[in-house]
C-alpha cells in the first residue's frame, strides 16, 4: 500500500540499518570540517554498497551533526537498529580516525577501534571502518560486493583532498562556490587522472552552474559536463556515483533513455542509494512511468527520512500522472510548505486542484505563479518542459489552461 504522508519515515526497514553520524572535527581548526565530513561521506557511500545493509543517507544523517540527542534517540528517529560515530584528527602527515559501532536499543558499544596512520593510509582505514561494520552486523555479502571491496582503490591523497574541498564549495550553490568548486575538481583530476569521482563531481557542477543561470557559455557546459561524466563512467562503471552523474547529465539534456539506464545500474550496484532511487524515479516521472516512479521515491524516503522538498514533488507528481489527485494534492502541499519558491509543485498542484475541482485554490496557485515566476506561460512551460508521455502533457496542459495560465 502506498505509504502515508505522515508515516513515510516510520515504515520498518526489512534489512539490518545503520546511520553514520558526521565524524567530529578534533583537529583544532574548524576549516577541517570538511575533511571529517568526507570520511563520513565516503564511509557512507562504501556502505551503500551493500545489498543486505540499509545506509541512512547522508542528508539525514548530517541533520544530527552536533546533536545532544542520544544515539537512541536517533535510532528511533531514524529507524535504524545500529549508529557509527567517530572523530577525525589531523595533523601534518598524520591522521588519528576513531569509530564506534553502537546498537542502537540498548546504547552499548559493538565495536570500537583507534587508527593513527599515515595521512595517504585514509583509503585503507576507511576500507577497515567497512570490514569491521560488515563482520559485526554478519551482514552477508554477495560475490559481486566482495570483488568491489577488494578493489577499493588508493589514490593521490592530495586530489582526494582538493575533492573534498570542491564537495564543500559546491554545497554553497553560490557563484563564486561553484566556480571555486570547478577550479578545485580540475586540479584534482591534473594530480590524479584515474580518480573518477572528481570528473563526476565537476560534471554535476557544471551542470549546476548551468540550472543557477551562472554559466556564461551554457550549451557549451552541459556539453563538456557530459564528456566529463562519460569519462568518470569509463574509469569507474562499478561506482553508483558516477552512474548517478553521467545519469544526471543525460536527464539535463532530455536523454531520458540513457539517463534511465544509468540510474538502473546505480541501483543494481547500491540498491540502498537513497539519491539514485530519487533520481531513477524522477527520471521515470519524466518518460509518465509514474507506477515505477512510486515505489523507488518511497523506498528513497525511507533511506533519506529528513527528505527535501523534491522527494514529495517526485512522488506528488507521479500520483498526478496516476489521476490520484488527492494523494498527489497531500504530497505537493507538503512540498510547498517546505520550499514556496518550488515552480514544479506548483504547476501540478495546481492541476491536481484543477482535476478536484477546486478551482478557486487553483486560480490562487496560478497568481502565486506569476507573482514568483512572471516568465512562466502556457508557451514557455511547454518549451522548457520534460514531458515524455503525452497523454499526461496534454492533461497538464489543459488543466493549466483552465486553472487561467496566460498562453
Amino acid at each position: 500500500p502506498p505509504i502515508s504522508k505522515e508515516n513515510i519515515a516510520q515504515q520498518p526497514l526489512e534489512t539490518p540499518s545503520i546511520a553514520v553520524l558526521p565524524f567530529v572535527n578534533m583537529s583544532g581548526d574548524p576549516e577541517q570540517e570538511y575533511f571529517s565530513d568526507g570520511i563520513s561521506e565516503d564511509i557512507i557511500t562504501d556502505l551503500s554498497h551493500l545489498k543486505n545493509l540499509a545506509v541512512i543517507a547522508s542528508n539525514s544523517s548530517f541533520t544530527y551533526k552536533g546533536t545532544l540527542k542520544t544515539n537512541e534517540d536517533i535510532g528511533n528517529a531514524l529507524n535504524v537498529s545500529h549508529v557509527l560515530e567517530g572523530s577525525v584528527r589531523r595533523f601534518g602527515d598524520r591522521v588519528r580516525i576513531t569509530a564506534q559501532l553502537i546498537d542502537t536499543s540498548n546504547g552499548q558499544h559493538i565495536w570500537a577501534e583507534r587508527y593513527d596512520r599515515e595521512i595517504n593510509d585514509v583509503f585503507a582505514v576507511q576500507d577497515e571502518i567497512t570490514e569491521q561494520i560488515v563482520t559485526a552486523l554478519s551482514v552477508e555479502l554477495s560475490s559481486d560486493e566482495e570483488i568491489h571491496r577488494a578493489k577499493n582503490a588508493k589514490h593521490n591523497f592530495e586530489a582526494y583532498d582538493l575533492l573534498l574541498k570542491g564537495r564543500r564549495a559546491a554545497a554553497l550553490r553560490s557563484d563564486d562556490g561553484i566556480n571555486t568548486a570547478i577550479a578545485l575538481y580540475k586540479k584534482a583530476i591534473n594530480l590524479d587522472p584515474e580518480l573518477a569521482r572528481a570528473y563526476g563531481s565537476l560534471a554535476v557542477t557544471m551542470i549546476q552552474h548551468v540550472f543557477l543561470g551562472y554559466s556564461d557559455e551554457p550549451v557549451e557546459a552541459q556539453d563538456r559536463a557530459l564528456e566529463l561524466a562519460q569519462k568518470a563512467v569509463s574509469i569507474d562503471p562499478t561506482s553508483p556515483q558516477t552512474l548517478w552523474a553521467l545519469g544526471f547529465v543525460y536527464m539535463w539534456k532530455k536523454q531520458f533513455s540513457e539517463a534511465s539506464e544509468m540510474l538502473e545500474k546505480a541501483i543494481d550496484i547500491a540498491p540502498n542509494y537513497a539519491d539514485g532511487n530519487a533520481l531513477l524515479a524522477l527520471i521515470n516521472n519524466h518518460l509518465g512511468r509514474a507506477e515505477k516512479a512510486i515505489p523507488l521515491i518511497e523506498k528513497a524516503m525511507e533511506l533519506n527520512p529528513h527528505y527535501t522538498f523534491e522527494y514529495l514533488y517526485i512522488l506528488g507528481r507521479a500520483y498526478y500522472t496516476l489521476s490520484e489527485y488527492q494523494k498527489a494534492v497531500n504530497y505537493l502541499e507538503t512540498a510547498i510548505e517546505r520550499n514556496q519558491a518550488s515552480l514544479q509543485s506548483r504547476l501540478y498542484l495546481t492541476a491536481s486542484y484543477v482535476q478536484l475541482g477546486r478551482l478557486e485554490d487553483a486560480e490562487w496557485e496560478i497568481t502565486e505563479l506569476e507573482m514568483r515566476h512572471p516568465s512562466i506561460t502556457l508557451s514557455h512551460w511547454q518549451s522548457v518542459g520534460s514531458i515524455v508521455d503525452g497523454t499526461t502533457k496534454k492533461r497538464l496542459f489543459d488543466d493549466l489552461r483552465t486553472a487561467g495560465m496566460a498562453e
